[in-house]
């Protein structure tokens, strides 16, 4: 049986919280004279909570999301696309102090193009077509590399067992990219779904578990200041949420994915 397929309203719900999490990062990761960056980070923090805050309200009261609601969190997902961006060009020309690397941010704002596609249908009134499988799964494997390298930064040097855990996710998931990249070429020729793809779907399904437990064993270690990090309390969500909405994805394109 295939997945679940997710409603508009979920996958605004999703892409919201997801963004306000990026925005939070930005704010959190800019040195305490970059003020001004600071404030503009939790405008953005604002409105997306806004936002969502609309959205429960709409969904209380029985109304899905309109065209009209897909227009405003366009605008406002739009405008903090320019504004990583612009952060990120900034980095790369040593003009700003914010301690998230340029990788880190052409990550996110992947994550950030994928609503503004989705975006784009639904401002229309009409229904979003799905990415690719291949894209898919580039776009969220990166982005969990990414928050594989992100605890990695984040743990203290001690935590060895738990360093050693990461480590061994990123390389699983530097595996599937690997293996990703060579399907994308294999597709100029082959339709998608064949064997070989849908193999890969089902390894990267069971990564995505691991790495979802994972973050939740470490949540709950922190929670009871059991371990040492520096990672902040929503990051683990964060990532739980992205490796939720991922599975969800892959298994409504693959039957043998359980979710």
């Amino acid at each position: 049986m295939k997945g679940k397929s997710i409603s508009i309203t979920e996958e605004h719900h999703f892409w919201l919280a997801n963004l306000r999490d990026h925005a939070c990062l930005v704010r959190n990761h800019l040195t305490p004279e970059e003020d001004t960056w600071q404030e503009i980070a939790e405008q953005y923090r604002v409105t997306f909570e806004q936002l969502q805050d609309e959205l429960q309200w709409n969904k209380s009261n029985g109304d899905t999301p309109s065209a009209a609601f897909a227009r405003r969190a366009q605008a406002a997902a739009y405008g903090y696309f320019r504004f990583e961006g612009h952060m990120q060009r900034l980095c790369l020309h040593h003009q700003v102090e914010l301690y998230l690397s340029p990788s880190h941010l052409n990550s996110t704002l992947n994550e950030n193009q994928d609503y503004l596609r989705l975006l784009y249908y639904w401002t229309r009134g009409e229904e979003a077509p799905p990415l690719p499988l291949a894209d898919l799964t580039g776009l969220w494997l990166e982005s969990q590399l990414n928050a594989m390298s992100s605890y990695c930064h984040l743990l203290d040097e001690t935590e060895h067992a738990h360093l050693q855990q990461a480590e061994q996710l990123k390389q699983q998931l530097r595996e599937h990219l690997a293996k990703n990249a060579a399907i994308r070429g294999y597709l100029r020729f082959t339709s998608e779904g064949f064997p070989l793809q849908i193999s890969l779907a089902i390894e990267t399904a069971r990564t995505m578990n691991s790495l979802a437990h994972f973050s939740i064993a470490m949540a709950k270690l922190c929670r009871h200041n059991q371990v040492s990090s520096n990672c902040p309390s929503f990051y683990h969500q964060h990532i739980q949420s992205e490796a939720s909405y991922f599975l969800g994805k892959l298994s409504a394109r693959v039957p043998q994915i359980p979710y």
